[in-house]
Formats: structure tokens, sequence, C-alpha cells
């Protein structure tokens, strides 16, 4: 056969010979170093190398802003940072699947969540101080499907001096609690009132302006409440008070 080769291709012998000592040192060569990488595989699934531990998924600012986040819906809702797209939109068809493809593995920075059933409530999203082009699009995107979905999505540009009650009411209706929340005192301010109540000195508004009790409907005074996370805020209290103990914080009325 090498002959028949040679008459051919007119190749002298030899260099055959040597053309197939190079094959043959060369498929050696690969199967050694087939089998190291595959002993080098194996020692590391038995002995892992140490690997280092994040401080913390979330920056200076996402930190700062989650803290503010929590003291605003802690007592209804509950906050998982950091959580991907796709593990909350689900598409119902191709058309979604392909739009959701360019987004599923950005992350949310806070999703809210029911205490008790964590159900999806709304999505809070920290801008960028100077956001890209491709983000203002990705952004919009995100808007779009998540719309689609009719789920929440809001948007804050952190700040230093954040005004906690306006962020509570935002994300509060956007979650539909806003509603529970006027007419279901929390249980700090519940238990501020039955401790003690003190009248505002000099405080007397027309009629008109006094809310009306959601539980029994008659005129509410305002007070300032003394103890509890709410010190030293005013509130809306039943005129017939300790009868009904319905109440509101003044800024929700507002």
């Amino acid at each position: 056969m090498i002959e028949r080769i040679t008459d051919i291709f007119q190749v002298p012998p030899v260099t055959l010979v040597l053309t197939n000592q190079t094959i043959i040192l060369t498929i050696a060569s690969a199967l050694v170093t087939g089998i190291l990488y595959w002993l080098y595989l194996s020692r590391l699934k038995k002995h892992p190398p140490a690997i280092n531990i994040r401080p913390t998924p979330l920056d200076e600012d996402h930190r700062a802003f989650f803290g503010l986040l929590e003291i605003a819906v802690r007592d209804h809702l509950t906050i998982m940072p950091c959580m991907p797209v796709a593990h909350i939109l689900k598409p119902k068809g191709w058309r979604q699947k392909w739009l959701l493809k360019k987004i599923q593995h950005r992350s949310l920075d806070y999703v809210l969540c029911d205490r008790r059933t964590l159900e999806v409530k709304t999505i809070v999203q920290l801008e960028s101080k100077a956001p890209s082009r491709a983000e203002v699009k990705t952004s919009q995107l995100m808007h779009r499907m998540f719309d689609k979905a009719e789920l929440p999505l809001l948007e804050y540009r952190f700040k230093p001096c954040f005004d906690v009650p306006t962020l509570k009411h935002e994300v509060l209706s956007a979650a539909n609690l806003h509603d529970t929340l006027l007419h279901d005192s929390s249980p700090a301010v519940q238990s501020a009132l039955e401790e003690q109540l003190s009248d505002l000195p000099e405080r007397e508004l027309p009629e008109q302006e006094h809310p009306a009790c959601p539980k029994c409907g008659s005129d509410m005074q305002q007070r300032r409440i003394n103890k509890g996370e709410h010190a030293g805020e005013l509130c809306w209290v039943c005129s017939t008070y300790p009868e009904c103990r319905g109440a509101r914080l003044s800024q929700d009325v507002a």
C-alpha cells in the first residue's frame, strides 16, 4: 500500500514513515493530556479549592435603600433582593418568550411579596446614576413586560435623604394595600393608642377637615402618639375612643 502511494505521489518511503510516526506521537500526546485532565477534574471533585464569600450582593446605595424600604413596608410585605426576571415572569407564547430572553437573566433589585402567601405584589428598581442607552432600552422593555403581566414596577433614584412615609404610601398603593392600611391601624399605632394618647395643644380644625372614622363613621380628632415606633407623629383617633379604636396616621389622610 505504501509503495503504491509513493508511486502515485512520488514521495520517498522515509518521508511517509516520519509522517506516520508524527501522527502516532500526536495521538499519544492527546491521550495522555486527556487522561491527566480527567485525573485533575477528579481530584477537584474530591478536594475542591477554597472559595471566598461575597460580603453582600448589594452595593452601598442598594443596601441603604433596602433599609429605607424595609422600614416602609415591613408590616405588610417581605422584600426579596436580587431575583432574576425569569423567576417572576412566565411567557405565554413564542413572542413573549422571545422578548423575555432579552431580560430573563437581568436581576430585579427588590421583589416585594405578601408576608403570608409570598405572592409577588410589586417590583422596585433603583435607577442607575448615569444609565447608558442600552440600560434605558432594557428598562423600557421591562416596563412593557411587567405592564403586560399587570405587575407594578416602580423605579427610584437613590438619594441620601429619602422620605420614608412617601415611599410607604407609593409602594403600598402600587401593591393594592393602601386601602387596607387606612382602615386597619398598624400594631405599633394601636398599642400606642391603648397605652396613652395626648391631645394636641390648641389645634382646632374646621369641621369639614375632620375625616370620618373608618370603623364607626364618627368624626375623628387629631392626637399625638407618645410611645412605640410612631412616637411623636400625628394621628387621627375616633372621637368616641376608647369605645371605638379606629385610627389613621395623619400622613395617610393628607
